[in-house]
């Protein structure tokens, strides 16, 4: 739905970035699409299977980018987000998609196509990206990380455990 939203309010377009995975630069070529999806698990939105070999604790994370030209459309991405929902994954054997595995992502944004960059009014402006359903914004670049084992709880265990009995 977000997808059809996006077309219809014209803002379904190539945004191109320069790509720093792992340390070692994408080529250009690669990163210039419009549909970008990071993420450390097998499923997004709705159920969809982005990566049916994503491994929440493995340390990395999965990056896809829908790079074929002639699939830069709504009908692309709908075509790809429904083998992802109803088939089970099977976009990632497809040609028309990039899947990679990493630690580290550096995306710098270089643009949208079809716009001119425009130094008196801020240049391209403040870009927003898309986390779990939460916008959030950046200037010029956004650094994705994995930090393994550097999430730590505190909780009252003797309350949780008497409020859980059926789980014990």
């Amino acid at each position: 739905m977000a997808t059809l939203q996006e077309s219809i309010l014209g803002r379904l377009q190539k945004y191109n970035f320069e790509v720093e995975i792992d340390g070692v630069r994408a080529p250009q070529d690669d990163m210039n699409s419009i549909l970008v999806m990071i993420f450390n698990g097998k499923f997004t939105g709705g159920g969809m299977i982005v990566d049916p070999f994503a491994c929440m604790n493995d340390g990395l994370m999965d990056i896809v980018v829908l790079k074929d030209p002639k699939v830069q459309n709504l009908t692309g991405v709908a075509d790809m987000l429904d083998k992802a929902k109803k088939k089970g994954g099977v976009h990632v054997y497809d040609r028309k998609i990039q899947l990679s595995r990493c630690k580290r992502i550096v995306m710098k944004f270089k643009g949208v196509e079809g716009r001119t960059y425009d130094p008196k009014n801020g240049g391209w402006g403040v870009q927003s990206i898309g986390i779990d359903g939460e916008l959030l914004s950046y200037k010029d670049k956004i650094t994705y990380e994995v930090c393994p084992d550097n999430v730590e709880y505190a909780f009252d265990s003797a309350k949780f455990y008497k409020d859980h009995e059926m789980l014990v």
